[in-house]
This record gives C-alpha cells, sequence and structure tokens, in this order.
C-alpha cells in the first residue's frame, strides 16, 4: 500500500538552491526511507514533489531564508512511514538544516465516479517516454498509460488496494485506448518549460488542461488512473518532482 506523506519544513539556515529543487527532495525522500530502492531496476513505488514555498515550485536561483517554510509531499511505500516520520528531527535542505513544523501521512485510495470535467494544473515541467523520445503532451492516453504502467509495474497485485482494481499492463492499456476515443481536451494553457536535473535539461509541459469525459465504459478505470497520478506525479521523472500536478473538478 503506498502512503502519501506531506510535511512541512522550517529552515533554520538560509539556502540558495543551485538546481532544481526537486532533486533536493528527492535527497530528502531516500534519507528518509533509508535509500531503500534507490538502485532497484524499473518504476519505483516512491515519488517526491518538488519543493515549494507557497504553493509554488522552487527552481533554481530561488533562495529561502531562515525561518521560511517549505513544503513537499511525498508518496512511499505504508511500511517506511513510522520511520520517515521518525527522522523528519534530523533533515537537511541542500546541505541546510530544517525542523519539521507538520507532518501528515495518510493512505493513497482512489476510486469513484468521475466528473463531466476536471482539470490538471502541471506546475512542473510533465513529459512522457515513448521510445527514445519524449512527449511533452499531457493527452488523456498518455496520463492513463504513464500513470497506469506505474501503479502495475511498482505495485503488482496490490495495486487493488489503492485503484479498486488490478493494474495489469493490459488493461491500463485498454483503458489508455479508450480514453483516446472518449475524453476531450476541452481547453487548455500549455507551454514548455526547462529544469536542469540528473545533469540534463529535461524539457516538458507546464500550465493546465481541462478534459472532459464522454464515455461510460472505462470512465471509473480512467478516473481512478488521473488521480493516481496526480498524487504521485505523471510521466518521466516523478522521483525528483517532473509531472507534479494538481487536480481540480470542473
Amino acid at each position: 500500500m503506498i502512503w502519501i506523506l506531506r510535511v512541512e519544513l522550517r529552515l533554520l539556515e538560509s539556502v540558495v538552491f543551485r538546481r532544481f529543487s526537486g532533486l533536493a527532495a528527492r535527497a530528502i525522500l531516500y534519507w528518509l526511507v533509508g535509500g531503500r530502492h534507490h538502485d532497484s531496476p524499473g518504476p519505483k513505488p516512491l515519488s517526491a514533489s518538488p519543493l515549494l514555498r507557497g504553493g509554488k515550485p522552487l527552481l533554481r536561483g530561488s533562495r529561502v531564508e531562515a525561518g521560511e517554510v517549505v513544503s513537499a509531499r511525498f508518496a512511499v511505500l505504508g511500511e517506511y512511514v513510522g520511520e520517515a516520520v521518525a527522522k523528519l528531527s534530523e533533515v537537511k535542505v541542500e546541505g541546510a538544516r530544517a525542523e519539521a513544523v507538520k507532518a501528515e501521512a495518510w493512505p493513497l485510495k482512489v476510486g469513484g465516479d468521475p466528473p463531466p470535467r476536471f482539470t490538471l494544473r502541471f506546475l512542473t515541467p510533465v513529459r512522457f517516454k515513448r521510445g527514445r523520445v519524449f512527449d511533452v503532451m499531457p493527452a488523456p492516453h498518455n496520463l492513463a498509460l504513464s500513470a497506469g504502467l506505474h501503479a502495475a509495474r511498482a505495485l503488482g497485485p496490490s495495486s487493488q488496494e489503492v485503484l479498486g482494481f488490478s493494474a495489469t499492463e493490459g488493461l491500463v492499456r485498454r483503458v489508455a485506448a479508450w480514453a483516446y476515443g472518449y475524453v476531450a481536451v476541452a481547453k487548455a494553457s500549455l507551454r514548455t518549460a526547462v529544469v536542469y536535473a540528473d545533469g540534463a535539461s529535461q524539457v516538458g509541459a507546464v500550465g493546465w488542461a481541462t478534459y472532459e469525459v464522454k464515455g461510460k465504459r472505462r470512465a471509473r478505470h480512467f478516473w481512478a488512473l488521473v488521480q493516481y497520478g496526480a498524487a504521485v506525479g505523471f510521466g518521466d521523472g516523478k522521483t525528483y518532482g517532473l509531472g507534479y500536478a494538481e487536480l481540480s473538478s470542473g
């Protein structure tokens, strides 16, 4: 079972981010779970948002003064939650000491009937790997495929507990094919953006898109995958804060 851990950290020392803050959040994540899964191949049942100040991601060059509060959201396996919360007293942010002022954790469970319309606001670049290239368009089938394959490969049979159905790769591809024909992008305002991470420029799309669900057959499966993606991140680079999105109905 995946749990969502949201933390607020007060900086005890000033810090200037010399890289995208998602990398700092990933370092915190690996510290909290003791480095587990760091070297394991394939999708990991872990993810991190970027560090946020006032709800906005901290980018390279951002300065945070001592006393300011930043937040982050992590997805971790339930067995690590207790250890992670206990370690919050020793967290550092890019080498600067910080103290936890708030921590919340809850099991990730999604599902239900989708609203007729919903909006995703992508606060960090989102991109979807396709072979050797990346597709930066958050089209409905890309959302379903990226979230569903991550759940299938990272969680396996236990995806039933999170999604309400077992996310096999075959089913995920059928849901993505259904979304291609029955979910529309009603309106959108997107642009390409770049962050420098892991030794290279990472290009993706930021902005927002509103989607309309036009069919019913796979609607509940699709909606569960959208909620899952909004919780753990969409597309490539979710362990260091890419594909971070906020979901709202309407």
